[in-house]
């Protein structure tokens, strides 16, 4: 079954018909989430993501997920799956943002967090501080007043991207580099690498702007054809 669930995670990477690996990628995180010894959180947020994937994978009749749509085929774009595309879409930013304030209001219950000291028993922790290298970078801040601005930072951000919701798309290209960065930092000072992909997975679904097609083995025969992608309401209705 490790083997089945790795071709498919190929097949999914690879981008070939979302329409069928949309529905087999979340069937593998539901399996994770449900099954696997150790968990640190991100497959909770994977099954979720993965689930509010499949109604736009269902509708996205590409071959591969990597191209654009050539014009005569736009023609053949109902809109309707573009709306469904759209509708979920905002769930899954809804979903992040609900993440991101939860996780910061709970923070602030803490009188850890609130005195900024927070970081220090963290990074400090036997199974998720630091290893001994980063503990020579470090603790020269964990152990003066300048930790609370990395605490009392981190609680911004968080609420920062609770809010992106509600930001304007100029704003969404910065909470996104903001938030990558932070879980950048998560993955290598903690260690939490799966958990940390995740949630920059979720980040690009909730702040890369949809009408921008991610480009990466565009065809010749597409060259001269319109950009398309599933969410782009200006060249599908």
């Amino acid at each position: 079954m490790k083997w089945i669930a790795i071709i498919i995670l190929i097949m999914v990477i690879s981008g070939w018909r979302p329409r069928y690996t949309g529905v087999l990628h979340w069937w593998i995180a539901s399996s994770i989430q449900n099954t696997a010894v150790t968990l640190d959180g991100g497959e909770q947020v994977a099954v979720v993501l993965t689930f509010l994937l499949i109604p736009i994978t269902i509708l996205d009749n590409r071959k591969w997920h990597w191209t654009t749509i050539a014009e005569e085929n736009i023609k053949k774009t109902r809109p309707h799956a573009t709306i469904i595309a759209s509708v979920f879409l905002l769930a899954i930013r809804l979903q992040m943002a609900i993440i991101y304030f939860q996780a910061a209001i709970a923070k602030v219950k803490n009188p850890e967090w609130i005195d900024g000291t927070a970081l220090y028993y963290y990074l400090n922790d036997p199974m998720l501080g630091l290893n001994n290298t980063l503990k020579v970078l470090f603790n020269p801040i964990l152990n003066s007043s300048l930790v609370v601005l990395p605490t009392w930072g981190t609680i911004l951000l968080e609420l920062a991207l609770g809010s992106g919701l509600l930001a304007s798309k100029k704003y969404r290209n910065i909470l996104l580099l903001s938030g990558i960065s932070l879980h950048i930092s998560i993955a290598l000072i903690m260690g939490l690498y799966s958990f940390s992909t995740i949630m920059c997975a979720g980040l690009i679904l909730a702040f890369y702007p949809s009408e921008k097609p991610i480009n990466i083995f565009k065809s010749k025969e597409l060259s001269n054809s319109i950009e398309y992608h599933p969410l782009n309401t200006e060249n599908s209705l």
